[in-house]
Protein backbone atom coordinates (compact mmCIF):
# COMPACT_ATOMS: atom_id res chain seq x y z
CA UNK A 1 0.00 0.00 0.00
CA UNK A 2 1.36 3.38 -0.96
CA UNK A 3 1.65 6.01 -3.56
CA UNK A 4 4.02 7.29 -6.02
CA UNK A 5 7.11 9.67 -4.90
CA UNK A 6 7.55 10.21 -8.84
CA UNK A 7 3.69 10.67 -9.79
CA UNK A 8 1.87 11.66 -6.88
CA UNK A 9 -1.52 10.58 -6.25
CA UNK A 10 -3.31 8.34 -8.11
CA UNK A 11 -6.10 10.70 -8.36
CA UNK A 12 -6.86 13.92 -9.74
CA UNK A 13 -5.45 16.61 -8.02
CA UNK A 14 -2.13 18.20 -6.71
CA UNK A 15 1.10 17.82 -4.64
CA UNK A 16 2.90 14.56 -4.38
CA UNK A 17 0.68 12.02 -2.31
CA UNK A 18 0.34 12.20 1.17
CA UNK A 19 2.64 12.69 3.95
CA UNK A 20 1.02 10.40 6.75
CA UNK A 21 -1.73 7.96 7.74
CA UNK A 22 -3.18 8.25 10.97
CA UNK A 23 -4.84 5.46 12.32
CA UNK A 24 -6.64 4.57 15.34
CA UNK A 25 -3.46 2.09 16.08
CA UNK A 26 -0.41 4.80 15.13
CA UNK A 27 1.00 6.88 12.46
CA UNK A 28 2.06 5.67 8.91
CA UNK A 29 4.89 7.89 7.09
CA UNK A 30 5.85 7.15 3.16
CA UNK A 31 9.22 5.57 2.47
CA UNK A 32 11.40 6.88 -0.38
CA UNK A 33 9.52 3.81 -3.00
CA UNK A 34 6.13 5.41 -1.65
CA UNK A 35 4.84 2.56 0.60
CA UNK A 36 3.25 2.95 3.87
CA UNK A 37 5.69 2.50 6.87
CA UNK A 38 4.85 2.28 10.57
CA UNK A 39 6.83 5.09 12.16
CA UNK A 40 4.78 5.51 15.25
CA UNK A 41 2.27 3.86 18.18
CA UNK A 42 0.30 4.73 20.62
CA UNK A 43 1.04 3.55 24.42
CA UNK A 44 -1.49 0.83 24.60
CA UNK A 45 -0.19 -0.63 21.26
CA UNK A 46 2.46 -3.08 19.83
CA UNK A 47 3.68 -3.39 16.38
CA UNK A 48 2.29 -6.65 16.18
CA UNK A 49 -1.25 -5.88 16.99
CA UNK A 50 -0.70 -3.44 14.28
CA UNK A 51 0.19 -6.07 11.46
CA UNK A 52 -2.14 -8.18 12.68
CA UNK A 53 -4.77 -5.76 11.72
CA UNK A 54 -3.12 -4.27 8.76
CA UNK A 55 -4.04 -5.49 5.25
CA UNK A 56 -0.88 -5.65 3.28
CA UNK A 57 3.13 -6.24 4.36
CA UNK A 58 4.04 -4.22 7.11
CA UNK A 59 7.04 -1.93 6.52
CA UNK A 60 8.34 -0.80 10.00
CA UNK A 61 10.37 2.21 10.77
CA UNK A 62 13.66 2.15 13.23
CA UNK A 63 12.88 3.03 15.10
CA UNK A 64 9.23 3.22 16.16
CA UNK A 65 8.21 5.37 18.19
CA UNK A 66 5.59 5.78 21.36
CA UNK A 67 2.90 8.66 20.87
CA UNK A 68 2.29 10.51 24.02
CA UNK A 69 -1.09 10.63 24.87
CA UNK A 70 -2.62 14.15 24.51
CA UNK A 71 -2.55 17.00 27.26
CA UNK A 72 -5.18 17.85 29.18
CA UNK A 73 -5.39 20.98 27.06
CA UNK A 74 -5.65 19.30 23.97
CA UNK A 75 -8.04 17.40 24.98
CA UNK A 76 -10.36 20.29 25.86
CA UNK A 77 -9.48 21.96 22.81
CA UNK A 78 -10.89 19.08 20.62
CA UNK A 79 -14.06 18.83 22.75
CA UNK A 80 -14.44 22.89 22.43
CA UNK A 81 -14.50 22.63 18.65
CA UNK A 82 -16.59 19.15 18.84
CA UNK A 83 -18.97 20.05 21.29
CA UNK A 84 -21.68 17.32 19.65
CA UNK A 85 -18.63 14.17 19.87
CA UNK A 86 -19.07 13.75 16.42
CA UNK A 87 -15.22 12.66 16.21
CA UNK A 88 -16.80 9.43 18.13
CA UNK A 89 -18.76 8.65 14.86
CA UNK A 90 -15.40 7.54 13.22
CA UNK A 91 -14.45 4.88 15.59
CA UNK A 92 -16.08 1.28 17.22
CA UNK A 93 -17.23 0.73 20.53
CA UNK A 94 -13.00 -1.05 21.45
CA UNK A 95 -11.27 2.11 19.83
CA UNK A 96 -14.24 4.60 21.92
CA UNK A 97 -13.33 2.24 25.14
CA UNK A 98 -8.92 2.73 25.53
CA UNK A 99 -8.43 5.48 28.28
CA UNK A 100 -4.79 6.58 29.42
CA UNK A 101 -3.67 7.66 32.29
CA UNK A 102 -2.01 10.85 32.54
CA UNK A 103 0.26 9.81 35.65
CA UNK A 104 1.92 7.12 33.59
CA UNK A 105 3.35 9.73 31.67
CA UNK A 106 4.43 11.86 34.13
CA UNK A 107 8.21 12.90 34.16
CA UNK A 108 9.80 13.06 37.51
Amino acid sequence: MGHSPVTGRRSKGTGRGPEWMITELGIFDFDDTGHARLCAIYPDVDVATVAAATGFPLRVADPVEVIAPPTEAEIALVRRFDPLGVRRSEFGPKELGRTFSFAAFATS
